[in-house]
């Protein structure tokens, strides 16, 4: 049975800066050189159509901005909703309505090898499935497993290399697990951080540096 880490379609873990926020585990894109994967006309393998996919996701962890507009469905039928946005230096994770903020700069964003990638993900029997649109982009879509109980679909861009959508499903677990995720991906000059963020964000800020202050002055004085 999917952990629910292992949902997220990558490996992830909770903490940023004390937070119970996702950061990445990837390795960034560095100098691989991605082979000729199937375009036109031309079936992919499997290990085409796997790698592929590991690139998607390689190619989205390099980005400078980025935002994941996530809806888990419950095994007992709730919806929960879930944004989570990464800029250059920040993120920010919206979940049942509260705001989260964390540093996490972008270098943090590591991703690997594709191959490696590719690994972690646990991808098998995958499959091009044709050509969709995405809100008026041309989307590649691929089918595949991910561990023995997850089949998932993601659409990849055309023009661009990167995930637009993705949709996991696995069977209901004991601990209500989500048994379909739906995640939506933007990037770029398409990512803005909403104000009530923002806000949270500068209070945290500011709260860390008088903290900082507070310190370095009882420090000075002796006290500490």
């Amino acid at each position: 049975m999917m952990k629910p880490a292992q949902m997220q379609e990558m490996h992830v873990t909770r903490t940023i800066s004390g937070l119970s926020l996702l950061s990445v585990s990837f390795v960034a894109l560095a100098s691989w050189a991605a082979p000729a994967l199937a375009g036109p006309g031309i079936t992919a393998s499997p290990s085409d159509a796997c790698l592929a996919i590991a690139q998607s996701k390689v190619l989205e962890w390099n980005q400078a901005k980025l935002i994941r507009d996530r809806m888990d469905t419950m095994a007992d039928g709730k919806l929960r909703p879930s944004v989570m946005i990464f800029t250059e230096n920040g993120m920010f994770e919206q979940v049942r309505g509260v705001w989260r903020t964390g540093q996490a700069l972008r270098n943090q964003r590591v991703a690997g090898r594709v191959e490696s990638v590719m690994k972690r993900m646990g991808l098998s029997d995958c499959s091009s499935a044709g050509m969709d649109d995405i809100d008026g982009q041309k989307a590649e879509v691929y089918t595949y497993s991910q561990d023995p109980d997850i089949r998932a679909k993601i659409w990849i861009s055309d023009a661009t290399g990167l995930p637009l959508r993705v949709e996991l499903q696995q069977s209901p677990g004991r601990d209500n697990n989500p048994v379909k995720v739906s995640i939506r991906y933007a990037y770029n000059d398409d990512v803005h951080v909403p104000n009530d963020a923002a806000l949270r964000n500068w209070m945290r800020m500011k709260y860390s540096q008088d903290w900082l202050n507070y310190m370095a002055s009882g420090s000075s004085n002796g006290t500490r």
